[in-house]
């Protein structure tokens, strides 16, 4: 008792040099157990919406660019079309031009040498020259070599033809050697190759005695033929030729003169000479070039 008395005695005075006691608390983190088990949730949950961020900023992007695009190619195309038309207007301009241009020349002409349209000016030109060239009767066989018979030696532009041989098989396909001549020189007859089948018999002669050929008729006949693989080929054959001299004769040894499917003729030339296409048995093709009297 006498020892508690005394403490509470102690305690009780005002003694002054007793030190205070200072207690330093450290600021220290308190994990709880249950925020350390939903700290990965909270950082996947950032994590997500960040990336979540990022992707619609992506969509943004690629949408404008997507307008972008499609903008540009409207107009590139609206471009386009407008620089199409600005052509097509151009060719147009051009083609009008020219129009006009052929319209002029046309008038020109016409004024000039009194013709209707260029189409009688080269009719009449043609009528000028010295020689018209007739129409190709028959096909262009490609297998057939051609013949001009104003390549003959000695051959001159005032020959005219006026003699004809005829030779012909045993179906009555002719062939042809012509003989032209001069009227200054009765003696200076050109004659040409034979024009067709060397093995054929001799039919006659036909000749107009100076007289001008003015009129020429023919068949052009369809014939079939072997070919070398034992196939059968169609062929066209120039056969009965007539001709028709200024008086009306008509040459008349022909083996065939029925079914004649072609005739040529013009007003103020007589016939000057032959070219066409041949090969080892018969004319394919055959062209008249009449001289101007």
């Amino acid at each position: 008792m006498n020892n508690i008395t005394q403490s509470n005695q102690i305690i009780g005075s005002k003694h002054t040099s007793i030190n205070p006691v200072t207690i330093n608390v450290e600021n220290k983190p308190v994990f709880s157990p249950r925020l350390s088990k939903n700290q990965p949730f909270y950082l996947t949950f950032k994590i997500n919406k960040c990336l979540s961020s990022v992707i619609l900023f992506l969509i943004l992007i690629i949408t404008v660019l997507t307008c972008l695009l499609i903008v540009n190619v409207r107009n590139h195309s609206s471009s386009n079309d407008t620089h199409r038309l600005e052509i097509i207007s151009q060719q147009n301009q051009q083609i009008t031009s020219l129009r006009n241009q052929l319209d002029q020349i046309n008038e020109s002409l016409s004024r000039r040498f009194a013709f209707d349209s260029i189409e009688n000016f080269i009719s009449n030109l043609l009528d000028r020259s010295l020689f018209r060239p007739g129409l190709k009767f028959g096909l262009d066989d490609d297998d057939s070599g051609y013949f001009d018979d104003s390549n003959l030696r000695n051959f001159t532009c005032s020959h005219y033809l006026n003699e004809i041989d005829v030779q012909a098989d045993r179906e009555g396909m002719e062939s042809y050697k012509f003989k032209y001549k001069l009227d200054s020189d009765s003696s200076s007859t050109i004659t040409s190759y034979l024009h067709g089948n060397e093995d054929t018999d001799h039919v006659g002669s036909v000749s107009f005695h100076g007289e001008k050929i003015v009129k020429v008729e023919g068949l052009r006949f369809r014939k079939m033929i072997p070919n070398l693989n034992g196939t059968k080929i169609t062929k066209t054959i120039i056969t009965n030729l007539v001709f028709t001299a200024e008086s009306g004769m008509k040459s008349s040894v022909h083996t065939n003169r029925d079914s004649l499917d072609f005739q040529e003729s013009f007003h103020g030339f007589h016939l000057g000479y032959v070219t066409g296409k041949k090969n080892d048995n018969y004319i394919n093709q055959i062209q008249f070039f009449w001289r101007r009297n």
